[in-house]
């Protein structure tokens, strides 16, 4: 099975006795665990295991992910970068000297940045000392590194924090590394200081070394290390940090800008009544992309899912799935996690154009899953299927989901949208029998809003010639 869109398109061009012109292409691997396009870049000897989520640089030219290897434990996670199809291992644990004589250790950080000119960031713990073995460290594309943030360390006159003020331990957190072309990474970290304590020592860095929260300093509460996002200016941002002073059940909040958008017992929006569709109970992997737009996903008390793009309601549990199958709407029932929030991606690019995906109520149960393009087609589908090879032919090899009962995050939250419409993502891929193929790092271009419908105008007209 084609993708959805893809496979319509066909059908309909047959039906007109047409040619197939259809605006979107198959699903094609980049890397897999099982399969050619498994051996790890550079190194034939080991093998992929897993994918984290990717991300890619403001342009969306580059990208960058991190991933597991079969190698031993103390090496096998590795980071990569790329462009298109063609990756590069730009740090392998245990392996790659960072500075002289210091490797990274224990690497799981998923939150690691990448520019424009393929530059890239990370956090890392570096072997031997650890007085100062936590660090933010500068990778470039040209080769080499530098460390830009050291436990330890001062923090820059920028932050404003008192002098003699120091870098905490870094890497005891996700960080939420980012790099722009402008230089230095943004991160979070905590500081070390006069007056400071652990209530209020994690701070949220801007790439210009400045502070766009730091958390016990009104109105901001506990904040988490891991929702920290800046635009592609570094000005601009996003932040997950309790309310200053707020009771437990409703303190949670969502911060852009130092504005209070999303909090925690409160309605969603407007056009979701607390009467009937409940208020925040959560919110997952909220996200700021280059161009400013901010997107989050989340629970109500209630039960409803929902999709938030700049404050407004993009989709909530029981709305009909856009360019769905005839009474499909969107379904929280295939996602077994306790609360789970229906929605399992949601991503944009810096023309506005955004990627939704979700559990549906469709009863094949191989495709209740789908990735909406702008609230307007469904563009991909759990069961479609998939070139793992790369070769440009489809294999016996399917994207489903073999954990939904894993929690709000699982491996298939991962995914990009690029401004010339490819979607990079990562799937559980089994072949038609059902047996698990592991895990894939694919890419799909997706029709652009209206091409469907134009093709299908165009058919018509043709056909009535």
């Amino acid at each position: 099975m084609l993708k959805s869109a893809v496979v319509v398109c066909t059908g309909v061009a047959l039906i007109l006795g047409l040619s197939a012109v259809c605006p979107a292409g198959d699903v094609t691997a980049i890397f897999a665990t099982s399969g050619s396009l498994s051996g790890v870049p550079g190194d034939p000897s080991l093998s992929f295991v897993s994918f984290d989520r990717p991300v890619r640089s403001p342009n969306g030219q580059f990208w960058a992910l991190l991933a597991r290897t079969n190698a031993p434990s103390a090496s096998d996670a590795i980071y990569l970068t790329g462009q298109g199809t063609i990756g590069t291992v730009r740090v392998r644990e245990g392996v790659t000297e960072l500075e002289p004589g210091r490797t990274a250790e224990s690497m799981a950080d998923r939150r690691i940045g990448i520019n424009n000119i393929g530059d890239f960031a990370i956090p890392a713990n570096l072997t031997g000392s650890t007085a100062d073995d936590a660090v933010i460290v500068k990778g470039f594309a040209a080769g080499g590194f530098v460390i830009t943030a050291r436990e330890g360390s001062p923090v820059p006159a920028a932050a404003g924090l008192p002098p003699g003020t120091t870098y905490g331990l870094i890497s005891n957190s996700v960080n939420s590394v980012q790099l722009t072309t402008l230089g230095n990474p943004s991160f979070t970290a905590p500081v070390v200081g006069s007056g400071i304590t652990s209530s209020n020592d994690l701070s949220f860095f801007r790439p210009d070394g400045s502070l766009a929260l730091r958390e016990g300093v009104a109105p901001y509460g506990n904040g988490v290390s891991s929702s920290f996002y800046v635009d592609a200016t570094g000005t601009r941002w996003l932040a997950q940090a309790n309310v200053a002073g707020a009771p437990t059940t409703s303190d949670d909040g969502l911060w852009v800008d130092g504005v209070n958008v999303l909090r925690e017992g409160f309605e969603v929006h407007a056009s979701m009544p607390s009467a009937t569709y409940g208020t925040v109970s959560s919110f997952y992997l909220p996200t700021m992309e280059s161009n400013g737009d901010w997107f989050a996903r989340g629970r109500t008390n209630l039960g409803f899912g929902f999709a938030v793009k700049n404050g407004a309601v993009l989709a909530k549990t029981g709305d009909a799935v856009p360019g769905g199958d005839p009474g499909e709407v969107w379904s929280s029932a295939a996602w077994t996690y306790a609360a789970s929030p229906t929605f399992f991606h949601l991503s944009g690019n810096n023309n506005g154009d955004y990627i939704l995906g979700g559990f549906t109520s469709n009863p094949d149960g191989t495709r209740n899953a789908a990735w909406v393009l702008n609230n307007s087609e469904v563009v991909l589908r759990s069961g479609d299927q998939v070139d793992l090879n790369g070769d440009g032919v489809l294999d016996n090899a399917f994207i489903y989901f073999a954990g939904p009962a894993s929690g709000a995050s699982p491996t298939f939250v991962g995914g990009f949208l690029t401004d010339d419409l490819w979607f990079y993502f990562n799937s559980d891929i089994r072949d038609a029998f059902g047996n698990d193929l592991g895990d894939a790092f694919l890419r799909v271009r997706v029709p652009e809003p209206g091409a469907f419908l134009l093709v299908l105008i165009a058919a018509a007209g043709l056909r009535r010639r």
